[in-house]
């Protein structure tokens, strides 16, 4: 990474992908019991989200795109509840939400796709096994025949996470252009 950019990336993240919403819109969605604008720089303290001790507090921080594309980081990593604030949240906000996570330390990638409170297509795999398998997503189907025709049944669960990702969303690497942004930060009481 560039020395005073950004350093943000997928990995070990639980974050929604949220297409044509403000952060304005956002926040009005989600039940946080606090909220507050800051600016995100490259020495943020990721303690806030990530911190050692056990909390209930389920925090998030808002990151705002240029090209359409809001991310919402949270320390929430249960799959159904972060599967459920997708479509919840695309449903309050009237959008499209991606809630993607990738982690290959631990083998693990899930995706859920919603639209407008409609879940399309949910997945969940972890250390080789498929744990949620619904709905149906074109774009997958195309990225997974393409790698089938070259790995046969072979499917290496991390290429088609990340073509997937590339493909429906503008990755969250993208802000790494930058310095800093303006972000928000806060706690949720709960799902919406």
């Amino acid at each position: 990474m560039e020395e005073g950019k950004l350093n943000l990336s997928v990995e070990g993240k639980n974050h929604f992908c949220i297409k044509n919403a403000s952060t304005k819109d956002i926040i009005a969605a989600v039940n946080a019991d606090f909220s507050e604008a800051f600016v995100f720089e490259p020495d943020f303290d990721w303690a806030f989200l990530y911190g050692e001790e056990e909390s209930k507090e389920k925090r998030f921080l808002l990151l705002p795109s240029n090209e359409n594309w809001t991310y919402l980081i949270w320390n929430v990593q249960d799959f159904k509840e972060n599967s459920l604030m997708a479509t919840s949240l695309s449903k309050k906000i009237d959008c499209e939400i991606c809630y993607i996570f990738i982690d290959p330390w631990i083998a693990t990638c899930g995706w859920t796709i919603a639209d407008r409170g409609e879940t399309t297509r949910s997945y969940y795999e972890s250390h080789g096994q498929v744990l949620v398998d619904e709905g149906n997503s074109e774009i997958e189907n195309t990225i997974r025949n393409q790698i089938k025709a070259v790995d046969g049944d072979n499917e290496w669960w991390e290429d088609k996470f990340w073509k997937l990702y590339k493909e429906l969303t503008v990755p969250i690497s993208q802000l790494n252009a930058y310095q800093s942004i303006e972000a928000i930060k806060g706690n949720l009481v709960g799902l919406l």
